[in-house]
């Protein structure tokens, strides 16, 4: 039992590094939120955990069943938006002396990010919802062990991520600063034409 369960828990941390290390639009906003504050990490995944651990909660409880295609793409078209917007924002913060200093907070940011992503609802719809079923052969508890491990992979890489921007920032000169800040607010902004792109498509 206590090896299965072990086993598991590493079946967890993998699929969920491999969600959370994957570059998309919580990646580019921790990086560019971590030009300014090296902690933005911690407050992006607690934005982020703000929308998952409902989303968890309800697919526990067949949520699954009513994520339609329709849905989906609303999701997508509205977080597209987003993106595109926040993009702008970034880059033309990134115009001044506080390179990736944007309007948005990097908790708002995290929610933003993750209800608007709808590869993120997909990924929880799909392989997420592959994770919880397979948790319960453990019980409430394989569930819970679930929930906390692929939260502290959020934590720990975003966290990471941020440290590393900030370190880096520091020993950039303000004028590669600002480019880094702007190239990551086009990113956003390619990855909201992306979202808008599937979702009118």
């Amino acid at each position: 039992m206590i090896a299965s369960l072990g086993f598991f828990v590493g079946q967890v941390v993998i699929v969920s590094l491999s969600g959370v290390m994957a570059p998309g639009p919580l990646t580019a906003a921790t990086l560019g939120h971590g030009l300014k504050d090296r902690w933005a990490g911690v407050w992006i995944t607690l934005g982020h955990a703000l929308v998952e651990l409902p989303l968890m909660f309800l697919l526990l409880i067949g949520l699954n069943h009513y994520l339609q295609t329709s849905l989906i793409r609303v999701i997508g078209f509205l977080g597209g938006s987003l993106l595109i917007l926040m993009g702008i924002d970034l880059a033309r913060s990134s115009l001044d002396a506080k390179a990736g200093h944007t309007t948005l907070s990097p908790l708002t940011s995290g929610v933003i990010l993750s209800a608007g992503n709808p590869y993120f609802i997909l990924w929880w719809a799909t392989i997420g919802a592959g994770l919880i079923g397979r948790s319960l052969k453990f019980g409430l508890l394989g569930f819970a062990l679930m929930v906390i491990f692929h939260l502290l992979c959020n934590l720990i890489w975003l966290t990471g991520l941020s440290r590393v921007a900030h370190k880096g920032q520091r020993l950039l000169s303000p004028k590669l600063s600002r480019l880094m800040g702007g190239a990551l607010g086009l990113a956003l902004m390619a990855i909201g034409l992306s979202f808008l792109k599937d979702a009118l498509i």
